[in-house]
């Protein structure tokens, strides 16, 4: 995969000819990696970090990753279980969501935690597989969003043509009952690659006055399906490379569900003052401080892989064990200070900066 420029990251002899540190123990791992000077230094993290259930069989990293990410820990959110709850439960899915991690997290060694994101599960409508974000997708998503925002300014056919395109379908009365139908088309993070095309469905967009459509309740159900889907998503349906088949019971969100709901957010707030899918919004919106880390992560640490007996590999961090190390940090600096964006704290999402090394 040959990626745009804007996305580009330090492959692992770059970060190997950085100034390097090993550590061969997991704790305090948090605070090593975020007092890293991006520009020059690096990590190589010399312990295991997926979980060894996971490895049963004698698989390799990338299969082991790839079980953690579809059936590791991930933390279960304390929702309404139905709709007369949701009708008397006043909060929003953020609220929900901090005091679940917080409750999950609290009182365990940094070490200790492998949870790679959160779930929560729909009591309304026919799909009601339980929905899966790992920790990952929000600060990657943020990404995509930005790159989206960033190519609208090119000049010329670039810009007329970039960027994320949303189309609502709200002519219905079913809108209130069960959410619209959304169509979103994102641009992909590769070079040569056409946009991702996917629809949203049960997504809120109207505050109804009807207790009984609830957008609080609507949003549990969130779905998406794809037309043209990233390969990042291939290996979450079905087999995969002779594994174990993924549970019907579970829905995996994508980064690029998250720059597609971002997206659809943007639009109802400037074409109709609509806050109702932000005040809903199931995803962690990456603070800047999570950004921050989640750059390093990408771009300052490599860990020691086994590949045979006695033989060790340095590789870049997979998926789950990014998801980890990011819930490590939601455990050590706070929940509001990752996990949260706030507009006056952080500026516009937008606006992060993804530059290679530290910044501009």
């Amino acid at each position: 995969m040959v990626r745009k420029t804007y996305f580009k990251e330090r492959t692992v002899p770059q970060i190997r000819d950085l100034s390097t540190q090993r550590v061969y123990s997991q704790r305090d791992l948090v605070k090593k990696i975020t007092d890293l000077d991006p520009a020059n230094e690096g990590l190589v993290i010399a312990s295991r970090l997926i979980p060894n259930e996971f490895y049963q069989g004698g698989v390799n990293s990338r299969v082991a990753s790839r079980r953690n990410l579809k059936k590791g820990n991930y933390v279960h959110l304390s929702q309404p279980q139905n709709l007369t709850e949701a009708i008397n439960d006043p909060r929003i899915p953020l609220q929900y969501r901090k005091e679940s991690i917080l409750k999950e997290f609290a009182g365990k060694e940094e070490g200790d935690i492998h949870s790679v994101g959160f779930s929560f599960r729909p009591f309304m409508g026919n799909d009601r597989r339980r929905r899966y974000v790992p920790f990952h997708i929000g600060p990657e998503g943020a990404r995509i969003s930005a790159y989206s925002e960033f190519v609208k300014s090119l000049p010329g056919v670039v810009g007329k043509n970039a960027g994320t395109e949303v189309v609502s379908y709200t002519d219905s009365n079913r809108v209130a009952r069960e959410g619209g139908k959304v169509v979103v088309r994102i641009p992909s993070r590769e070079k040569t690659r056409k946009k991702y095309e996917m629809q949203f469905t049960n997504l809120p967009l109207v505050e109804t006055t009807d207790k009984n459509h609830n957008p609080r309740a609507i949003i549990l159900g969130l779905n998406t399906r794809y037309v043209v889907s990233p390969k990042e998503g291939f290996w979450r349906f079905g087999y995969t490379d002779g594994e174990d088949s993924e549970l019907s019971d579970k829905k995996i969100f994508l980064p690029q569900d998250v720059a597609a709901y971002l997206a659809v957010v943007e639009k109802e707030l400037r074409e109709n003052h609509n806050w109702v899918p932000m005040v809903v919004n199931p995803f962690a919106l990456p603070s800047l401080k999570q950004i921050e880390f989640y750059k390093k992560l990408r771009n300052n640490l490599l860990i020691h892989d086994p590949i045979e007996e006695d033989k060790l590999r340095l590789r870049k961090l997979h998926l789950d064990e990014v998801s980890m190390l990011l819930a490590r940090q939601v455990a050590v600096e706070g929940h509001d200070e990752t996990l949260f964006w706030d507009w006056d704290r952080d500026g516009k999402l937008k606006d992060y900066d993804w530059i290679v090394g530290g910044g501009k």
